[in-house]
This record gives structure tokens, sequence and C-alpha cells, in this order.
């Protein structure tokens, strides 16, 4: 019976398409026999199409309180259901919305449907018109009728020019359904979505998937009438595969069943079609395998995958497409490798689409090294390939591969640029992301909602002020008022500058204050110190409606912490304990003991520890040692340190915390013998770091290093400040002191011949004093060439050229193998250049300054 079944409806689809073709003909021949009046079938065309217009606003707008119902039971937050149940529902968004608030949303479906269900019902009568006038003239009977059959094959034409003329809308209401955050595109409404697409993807990207789509109306017909099931709900093939692309469509974004024996019938009526029904297409296969990804069973999808190879349904591109996000879910490489052999023997590995797919699924699961390899079997990989491979090298931490796939691009769009400053500023490498955001401006293409929170967050990085100020200013340039996501990102990065009021005033006017902007306000007046302010906010953010989450009690606690308001953090951490302790994770007990050490009530943060449901981590015995360093508890201080040490022991800043304490506590046989450990155990300590901004740039110094292209100019900072010293207090005691009578008793300024003298001196004390630092530097400069200083060897006859790691180790091998005379060599003759220098220097400037009348001494 099925395969008559089979015949018959085989038989009725090529019916009908030879009847349309047939249909076509005879209707252009009439309009060319005919020729009506062109005036009056416009009008009439237009009525048509209002009416369906009208019917499908209608409609839409009669359901649109269900339709938003609909929306917000699937979204609404499992842990805060305010929605329940439909009555309910619709009563609580009259309560708080009104009846405005039933209708929501409903202008943006309008605008999608009614020009659809314009030209669907249209369409839907002309084929009909056409279909049944060709039925009739083949049958030779004037009064007959349309038959299921032929009206299932009117509505999928109808179906398909109503999907065609409107897909453009349908792309870009999809695209706005899931865009989220972490989205590469960040649309603000469907005109900004229209034409971003169009300048960013070009016109072709508005019919992405047309054919597909095309192919699955008339499949999805066909398959229609092969299925004759009653099953309505419980029946997952009759319900996917129906007559036009619309209903697909509708019935593909149903929410998961909950039921377990719905999963399983779904499951048992997938195989049976993949197994019985003999025509089915790959795009139908595709679409039900789709349907149990989005239902989040990626193992069915997995099996029902298997079935449709053993259907010897030749899989495409949107299949391994549709399946491998799948993959990634199950976190199953071994599963991959093998969907990925089984595209490279079907011939598609090399296809663009499905070698992104593959890209995203092995840079997940950070196999960077299979993702490259899928890279390269990509034959024209586009943006999204090359992206999707910058991300995972960003991931692993390859910044240089990562950069230089970012400077082979052939194009790179606005989310390359993004990625690289994300991924630059996450790894801490925040002066390459400002550099980079720069140049992104200086090529003339305009960041978006994406964009500036990384700069943003690169600049707060390394408190650069005045550059995230500029930042602030083209936010405001390219995109108007600032969103939730960038406005957070300033609240955050002017409270990190210490500039609160600025965060204050950006917090201020946001439009809709969410718990990351609270957090951010609340965590700004914390780390700078201002611990009432926090709580004040704390207590406005809980009167406002919005609930805390465990980053808030978090910064609640940091604030009192600094503020030293112990009994507050107590306080509030005790009624988050009792509130709602799922929100406290260890991080939050470890601020509670660095709170209670912090101020001295060691033995109570001890035993603090020591009640845990849990294993204490390193950071609860590090906050321990921080306040017996402070409080100079050293019997308690050496039992966190073991217990650190134990957990960790390379942990550098143990044995520091250690050193110094012992250190205030002059126990100095214990501080060589911690020493002694760390260098035995290689242990270092990372060097310091700070940075300053200068004019809009940000210069950063680490210990040691000699790479500042100023560096010349920044160490004789401490020799020319002697000097103006020497200058100006030599001047001041010949004033008051008038010695030898070098000075008249009624003068109070000194002669020029005095000056001079003066500025000799000065520069006689600064070069000498100072001397040593400049022959330090000049042999540290001249490191590995052929004049420079070396050592003779253990052979006795060959010399090799001493090599220094810094500052401090070139003096000690400089005094070690040539004694202190080496630090003064070349003195006198540079004396006697510079020091009438600098005596020649001190006088002009000063007689130039006389001269102009400006009232300022060299030492201001």
């Amino acid at each position: 019976m099925a395969s008559e079944d089979v015949k018959q409806s085989e038989s009725a689809v090529s019916t009908i398409v030879n009847l349309a073709e047939e249909a076509k003909l005879a209707r252009a021949r009439e309009s060319v026999v005919k020729a009506p009046k062109p005036n009056y079938a416009l009008l009439s065309i237009c009525k048509s199409l209002v009416a369906g217009g009208v019917a499908g606003g209608v409609s839409r707008t009669a359901v649109a309180p269900l339709e938003r119902l609909k929306i917000l039971l699937q979204v609404q937050n499992p842990h805060n259901i305010k929605y329940n149940g439909t009555i309910q529902g619709l009563k609580y968004i009259w309560r708080t919305e009104g009846f405005r608030g039933l209708f929501k949303g409903n202008g943006t479906n309008c605008a999608r449907i009614v020009p659809n269900s314009a030209v669907k019902f249209f369409s839907y009568e002309q084929a009909s018109k056409a279909i049944l006038l060709m039925y009739q003239q083949q049958t030779g009977n004037e009064d007959a009728q349309l038959t299921p059959v032929l009206r299932l094959g009117a509505g999928a034409c109808a179906g398909i020019i109503a999907m065609s003329a409107t897909y453009p809308m349908d792309m870009v209401r999809g695209r706005l359904t899931v865009q989220t955050d972490k989205s590469p595109y960040q649309y603000r409404g469907m005109f900004h979505a229209l034409s971003t697409v169009l300048r960013e993807e070009g016109p072709r990207a508005l019919y992405k998937g047309w054919l597909p789509s095309v192919i699955g109306v008339v499949s999805n017909s066909y398959t229609l009438s092969l299925i004759r099931t009653q099953r309505k709900i419980h029946s997952f093939g009759s319900s996917h595969l129906i007559e036009n692309q619309k209903a697909t469509s509708s019935i593909l974004i149903q929410p998961e069943p909950a039921s377990p024996c719905f999963r399983s019938d779904a499951l048992l009526d997938a195989l049976q079609l993949f197994s019985k029904a003999s025509g089915l297409s790959v795009v139908s296969a595709t679409a039900i395998i789709g349907q149990f990804v989005r239902w989040s069973r990626h193992g069915e999808a997995v099996s029902l995958f298997s079935r449709m190879l053993a259907s010897h349904i030749r899989p495409n591109e949107y299949t391994f497409g549709t399946l491998l996000p799948s993959l990634t879910s199950l976190r199953d490489i071994r599963i991959g490798k093998q969907f990925h052999a089984c595209a490279i023997k079907i011939g598609l590995h090399n296809n663009v689409f499905v070698g992104s797919a593959l890209l995203d699924l092995y840079a997940k699961l950070s196999k960077i090294e299979d993702a490259r390899k899928a890279f390269e079997d990509t034959r024209f990989p586009n943006v999204v390939s090359y992206t999707t491979l910058i991300c995972g090298y960003l991931k692993k931490e390859r910044i240089e591969d990562a950069f230089q796939l970012f400077q082979s691009m052939p194009e790179r769009n606005i989310v390359s640029w993004n990625a690289m400053i994300g991924g630059y500023s996450q790894t801490g490498h925040n002066e390459e992301a400002l550099n980079l955001f720069v140049k992104l401006l200086r090529e003339g293409l305009i960041p978006n909602d994406s964009t500036f929170p990384c700069a943003i967050t690169a600049a707060a990085n390394v408190a650069a002020l005045g550059i995230g100020r500029s930042f602030h200013a083209c936010a405001v340039k390219f995109l108007g008022k600032s969103d939730a996501f960038v406005g957070n990102s300033l609240v955050s990065f002017y409270a990190k500058c210490g500039s609160m009021e600025d965060s204050l005033l950006v917090f201020n006017k946001l439009g809709e204050k969410n718990i990351v902007s609270w957090n951010a306000l609340i965590c700004g007046y914390a780390q700078n110190g201002r611990g009432y302010e926090a709580i004040s906010f704390f207590e406005r953010m809980r009167v406002s409606g919005c609930q805390p989450n465990g980053v808030t009690i978090l910064g609640l606690l940091w604030a009192c912490n600094h503020a030293g308001l112990v009994n507050e953090g107590y306080s509030y951490f005790n009624k988050a304990r009792l509130e709602n302790p799922s929100l406290l994770k260890p991080e939050h007990y470890a601020c509670m003991v660095d709170l209670l050490s912090r101020f001295g009530s060691l033995k109570q943060a001890e035993e603090f520890i020591r009640e845990l449901s849990f294993d204490p981590g390193i950071g609860f015995w590090k906050a321990l040692l921080g306040g017996c360093l402070i409080h100079s508890n050293m019997d308690l201080g050496e039992l966190a340190a073991q217990k650190i040490l134990a957990l960790d022991p390379e942990d550098v800043s143990s044995y520091v915390m250690l050193s110094n304490a012992h250190s205030a506590a002059g126990r100095w046989q214990i501080v060589s013998k911690i020493r002694r450990v760390m260098k035995e155990k290689g242990v270092k300590r990372i060097p310091g770091c700070s940075w300053i901004e200068i004019r809009g740039k940000v210069h950063v110094f680490v210990r040691g290093d000699r790479n500042h292209p100023q560096k010349d100019e920044i160490y004789m900072v401490p020799y020319v400040g002697l000097n103006f010293a020497v200058y100006e207090s030599l001047k001041d005691w010949l004033i008051k002191a008038k010695p030898f009578g070098l000075v008249d008793e009624s003068e109070t300024e000194l002669s020029v011949i005095t000056r001079l003298a003066c500025g000799a001196a000065a520069g006689t004390v600064g070069q000498t004093v100072a001397y040593p630092l400049d022959v330090i530097r000049r042999r540290m400069q001249m490191v590995g060439w052929n004049n420079a200083a070396s050592v003779v060897t253990g052979d006795g006859r060959s010399k090799a050229p001493l090599e220094y790691t810094g500052m401090i180790d070139a003096f000690r091998k400089t005094v070690r193998h040539e004694g202190f005379g080496a630090l003064y060599k070349g003195l006198v003759p540079n004396s006697v250049k510079v020091v009438p220098s600098i005596a020649i220097a001190f006088v002009t400037y000063e007689m130039v300054k006389e001269i102009l009348g400006v009232e300022i001494r060299i030492s201001d």
C-alpha cells in the first residue's frame, strides 16, 4: 500500500507540474490575444494584495497577546517564574504593562506577515485558477473542482512565491531572533539589520538559504501526501514535513517536549520515516536532524545521521553544518573526526560551509592543529573561516599565530577586528589592543557595539583615562546613544581609572540598568575604597527590583573589606547565606577571611577556615598570611605559609610575603634561609610593572627592561635633578651667608661670574655622583661589540665578552673584574666637557628669563 501511495503521489506531483506549465503558457497566450485593459487588471491585483495583507495583519494582531505570551514563556528565567500558565500570564501582562503590553512587538511581526500574506493569498488564488482551468480542459468537465492534491500543489506554488518575495524580511527576522551579546553582528532594528547585511555581505546575502528553502517547499508538499497519519502532536514526521515552508518553520521552532515518552515516540517515528520513506529528500532529512539539534537531543541527532547514511541519503553541506554543532556540545572529538572523515569521503571537506563548521568544532574543543588542517583543506576560505581560526589561536594564547593569520586575510570585516582586539585585551596585551583599535579607525572602518567594549576594557586594564575618554567620544559619534553593553563597559572603565564621578554619570544616563550595570558601579566603589557608597547603591538596586547575583555579593564584601566595615560585611554575608546560599561560592568565603584577617581578627579567621564544609583553596591561606604580615603574627603566618606551599610549592608570593614578615620582625637568619630555599628551587619573583599615560600614549616599564626608545633621557633624570638641586641650593646659600666677600652686603642677586661658578659646581657634583650610572649604561649598550669589556677565560689566553642580566649584575661584574676605579673611567675628560656646558646653560637660561620677565625659578 505504501508503494502504491508513493506511485500515486508521484504521478500527482508530475501532473501538477505539467498542468502548471500548461497553465502558464495558456495565460501567456490569453494575455497576448485578449490584452485586457491594464488599469482594471492593476486595480484588481492591488485589491487582491490589499485583501491578503489585511487578512494577515488582522490575523496576526488578533493573536498578538498569545504570541507575546508564548515568547515570554519560552525565554523566562526558570528561577524567577512570572508567567505561570496562559490566563495568569495574560493577567500579569495586563497588570504590569497595561493594554499596550499585550501587543508589544506586534508592529515588527505585522511588517513581515502583511506582505507575506498579501503575496501568498494572491499567488494561491491565481495558481488555483490556472490549475483548475487546465484540469477542466484536460478532463473535459467544466464543473470539475480541485482535488486535495491539486490544492496542495497550488499551495506549494503560493508558498514558493510568497517565501521568495519576503525572504529578506524572514532572514533579518531570524538574525534578530537569535542575536545575543556574543553574536558577530549587533543589530539595533530591522532596517539597521537590512542595511548592515547589504553593506557588509552584499545583496546576495539577503537570499542565503533561498534554494534549499524552495526545494523544501516542494519536498514537504510531496511528503505530506506521502505520510497519511492522523497524529498531530505525537508524530514528528507528519508535523515536520508539511505542505509549505512557512508551516514547516512554525513546526520546527517548537520548544523541546517535556515528556520523555514524547521524545522516544518522536525518535521512533523519525527512524521509521528514514526507513520507509524511500523518497525522503536530503532537505527533509536535514530538517528532521536539525529539529533534534534544536531540542538539544544531540545523541539522537547523531543516530539519525547514521540512519540517514544507511538509507542511502547522501548528506550535503547543510547536513554537516546542522549536525556539527551537536558534536561540539557532546565534546566528543572521536566522533568529530569520524564526521570529518565522512566529509572527506563524500568530497565536502573542502566546502567552505563544512570547513567553517569543522573549524569551529576543533577550535572549541581546543584541537588547534586539527583546526589548522581543516582550514588548509578548505578550498576558498572566507572571512568566517579566518575569524574562527583566529579565535582558536587566541583561546590557546598563540598571539603571534593569530596576528599573522589576521595580517594574511584577503579581506577583513569588523568581526575579524573585534576578535583580534578582544583577544589582545583578554590575554593582557592591552597596548596592542589599543593600537589595533586606532588602526581600525585609520582604515576607515566603523566600529560596532562589540568593538568598543573590547577597546574600552583594554584601556581600563592600563588605567589610560585619556585614551578611554576618546573611545567614549567615538562611541557617542558612531553609535549615538550607547546601549547597555557599551555603557556597562564605560561604567567599569571610569571606575578602574578612579573617576567615580564619570562612572556614576554614565550609569545615570543608561536607559536600562541591568544587573551588570549595578555590579560595575558597586565593584567600582569597592575598588576605590568607598564602602558606604557601594552599600548605598546595593540597597538602591534591591529597591529597584533587580535581584543581586554572586558578583554583586562579592563586590559588596569587597567594598566592606576595603573600607574596614567588618560588622557590615559580616551582616551581609550571613544574610546572603540564609536567604540564597546558592549565590555563595568559595571566593565569597575567601573574601570574608581576608576581611577578618586584614583587621586583626586572626583567630576568628582561622576558625572560619577550619569550619568550612569544603577544602579551602590557596586563596584562603594567602588572605590569612596577608593579615599575619600586617599584624606581625609570625606563628600563625608560618602555619598559613606551610599550607600554601603544600598546595603549591612554586608559589612565589608566599615566599615573598613570609620573607617580608620575618624582615619586619628582624629575623634575618630566617630571611636568609627563605631566600636560599627560593634560589635552590629556582623560584623567582615576577618583576614589577608600572605605566604612565603621557599625551595619549601609555608608557610601560618593567623592572630590568631597557628597551624604551627614550631610555637615555629617562635614566638621566636623577643626574639632571641633582644638578638643579645643587645649583639652587648653592645660590641661596651664597645670597644668605655672603661668605668670603663673594657677595656684597647690599646685593640680593649674584653676578654672572658667581652664577657660572655655581653652575660649574653643580655640574661637578652631578657628574661625580651620577657618573657610575653613565658608565654602566654605556657598557650595557655595548655588550657584544668588538671593543666591549671582556674577561679572561679559564685557559688564560682567550677573552670572553662580559654579558649582563641587569643593572645590578653589571655593577657587580664591573667592580669584581676591574675594581671601583672602572666606574669612573673617563670622568675627567667628560667633566671638562660637561661642567662648563652646564654652567653656561643655567646662566643663559636665567638671563633670558630675566629679559623676558618670567618670574619662575629653575627648581620650579
